[in-house]
């Protein structure tokens, strides 16, 4: 092609048609241009639809994600309520108020009642697009305002505080009061119940087989009367219902991102 070009500038040339000559140099030159504003065109449309394809798979991958949470709030929530409950019992056991009919229960709740449970956001996504400065991808200012008040959390502070009544006040009165055959049991059980299980198998419906009177009497003479003992439960009774709001509010913002990141994709469709 170009050849061909080229033989016709020179026949005219040859020829003496100086100013067709210089007419058709300069039709080509604008053709010229114009393949070349095309092939910037096609190329910007390439680019464009692999930033649209790239970030609709940022979206679809944080949409998973948030689902997992939803999830994992919602489970968490429903074991926190269950610890609560539990806490409630176990003072009425002790103070006597209520009857202690189901002996198994009990010793297992005790330690139940003072696990430690933190919610971890699936942040894999969140994470990529920051290190690699993806975000810009999403060009909504609402999306992006949602996402990053949903993983910027600022309950971080109360989850520590939370692990620090649980695991430095509660547990270690606990763990002193049962003896330790009956830990042994109890954690024997829950190392094994399969990982795919729910959480609440492996927390909440393990029974222990081998204790005896004499291991009742035991604990209850620990806890009953401890001064220390029934702060701690009446602080982690507290911090429970603290933890379902912080655990709903939680719930509440994965939830309303996933609406955001819906009608993100409703707009762009394509």
């Amino acid at each position: 092609m170009i050849k061909f070009f080229r033989n016709i500038r020179q026949n005219l040339l040859n020829e003496g048609k100086t100013t067709q000559y210089l007419t058709y140099a300069v039709g080509e030159i604008i053709l010229v241009v114009i393949g070349i504003l095309i092939a910037l065109q096609i190329n910007n449309w390439n680019e464009d639809q692999k930033a649209k394809a790239s970030t609709l798979t940022y979206i679809n991958s944080m949409i998973g994600d948030l689902k997992k949470d939803t999830l994992m709030y919602a489970n968490q929530i429903k074991d926190t309520e269950m610890k609560f409950r539990f806490c409630k019992d176990i003072k009425d056991q002790i103070n006597g108020n209520k009857a202690l009919i189901d002996t198994s229960a009990f010793i297992v709740n005790l330690q139940a009642a003072g696990r430690l449970l933190i919610p971890l956001m699936n942040r894999d996504t969140y994470k990529d697009l920051i290190s690699t400065g993806n975000m810009k991808l999403i060009d909504d200012e609402k999306s992006i305002d949602a996402i990053r008040k949903y993983y910027n959390n600022e309950a971080e502070w109360w989850y520590t505080d939370y692990k620090n009544q649980l695991v430095n006040g509660y547990l270690p009165l606990v763990v002193d009061a049962i003896p330790l055959h009956l830990h042994e049991e109890i954690l024997g059980r829950e190392m094994g119940v399969p990982i795919e299980d729910s959480y609440d198998a492996a927390l909440f419906d393990n029974k222990v087989e081998h204790f005896t009177k004499e291991d009742v009497t035991e604990i209850m003479n620990a806890l009953k009367g401890n001064k220390a003992f029934a702060f701690q439960l009446k602080r982690i009774s507290r911090s429970h219902l603290v933890q379902i709001k912080f655990l709903g509010l939680a719930y509440g913002d994965a939830k309303s991102l996933l609406e955001v990141l819906g009608e993100w994709k409703t707009k762009n469709a394509y």
